[in-house]
């Protein structure tokens, strides 16, 4: 799983226990259950999961997350 993330688009600094997390359970997820269909080229449902602006935009549901509302 490799997102591209421009210039733009950096978030905070990230705690080096949330990337570990991150990289521990949260990456394997999203690419054994979301990237074949919403990774690469592709975008079911219209959401790209393959950039920052993509999980913000979302698809035809609206977005894939909102920063700072994780419930959401």
């Amino acid at each position: 799983l490799c997102v591209a993330i421009n210039a733009a688009e950096q978030p905070a600094a990230i705690a080096p226990e949330h990337l570990d997390f991150f990289e521990k359970e949260v990456r394997p997820l999203l690419v054994k259950r979301c990237f074949e269909c919403h990774g690469g080229t592709r975008a079911g449902g219209g959401l790209s999961l393959t950039t920052l602006q993509g999980w913000k935009k979302g698809g035809e549901s609206g977005p894939a997350i909102i920063p700072g509302k994780p419930e959401e």
